[in-house]
């Protein structure tokens, strides 16, 4: 008899559980929760879309600024629909996203928060490992590859590295060093369409990321990358492809050819240190096809 009375007051006690966790569900459904950036995630700065869960509200309403609360960003109605885009998010830190349900006359809403990165995407990567070449000085010509191909819409190749290198140096193995005035000659030789900047800064390089164009970046210190370098050896000048930066994650985000694939994630102290000229302006003149 004290058996089944166990029994049943732990089948009550679980009916409890269960009914609770029901109503806990109902009652976290009445505020729509965001479905494809979770809270404190990374996210590109352009052309951005958010879409939530379907609360069954009213209204929706969305702000998004550059503090908690805020909506300097964006103010918008959304009525029913559970989707927004946004074109193109600042230059900022971070982005503040705040989710309004309204729902029987009550207002609710839910908080998230996002590192906004600005990244190129589709610049395919090419090593300038990939050709047998020793000692091997190509990373100027492997980064003037990867603008090239950019430009043209197709995949990089050693053939095409080793025929810039040809054009500028007579040599498809260069034995000393290049400069950024060969990169220009090199680049123009395939496209005929580059612009060198001159005396530029770092915002210059955002700036250009910003418009959709990789750079080609000259590190004059590449030793001042450290670890994040992909031949420790190596601590001289070397050439590389920007292709993206976050202020908020505070780094840069390079193609380098001394690696064997792309999209490396560097602070953006070290990449600073490397990529400082060592004279009255931030960096090196840059190049871009444009």
């Amino acid at each position: 008899m004290k058996t089944l009375l166990k029994v049943k007051k732990l089948n009550c006690f679980l009916s409890l559980i269960f009914f609770v966790g029901i109503y806990a569900n109902e009652c976290r459904s009445e505020i729509a929760e965001m479905i494809n950036h979770k809270n404190g995630a990374t996210i590109t700065k352009k052309n951005v879309l958010f879409f939530w869960s379907d609360a069954k509200a009213d209204k929706y309403y969305v702000w998004v600024g550059s503090s908690r609360g805020a909506k300097d960003i964006l103010n918008k109605n959304r009525r029913k629909q559970r989707f927004v885009r946004i074109a193109q998010l600042p230059n900022t830190k971070k982005i503040y996203f705040r989710l309004w349900t309204k729902k029987g006359g009550d207002w609710n809403y839910n908080d998230y928060s996002y590192d906004v990165v600005s990244l190129i995407k589709h610049v395919d990567f090419i090593s300038q490992l990939d050709a047998s070449c020793s000692p091997n000085y190509l990373c100027g010509f492997a980064s003037s590859a990867m603008l090239v191909s950019f430009f043209k819409n197709e995949p990089p190749s050693v053939e095409m590295m080793q025929r810039m290198a040809k054009f500028v140096t007579n040599q498809k193995c260069p034995t000393k060093l290049t400069n950024i005035y060969d990169y220009d000659e090199a680049i123009y030789s395939e496209i005929e369409q580059t612009r060198m900047h001159i005396s530029p800064t770092f915002d210059d390089i955002k700036e250009q990321i910003d418009m959709n164009n990789p750079v080609l970046t000259i590190l004059p210190n590449y030793g001042a990358m450290g670890n994040k370098r992909c031949d420790e050896n190596w601590t001289a000048g070397h050439s590389v492809v920007t292709v993206g930066y976050s202020s908020s994650k505070q780094i840069w985000i390079i193609h380098d050819p001394l690696c064997s694939d792309g999209y490396k994630e560097i602070p953006s102290k070290l990449f600073r240190n490397a990529a400082r000229c060592g004279g009255e302006h931030d960096v090196q003149n840059f190049l871009t096809v444009e």
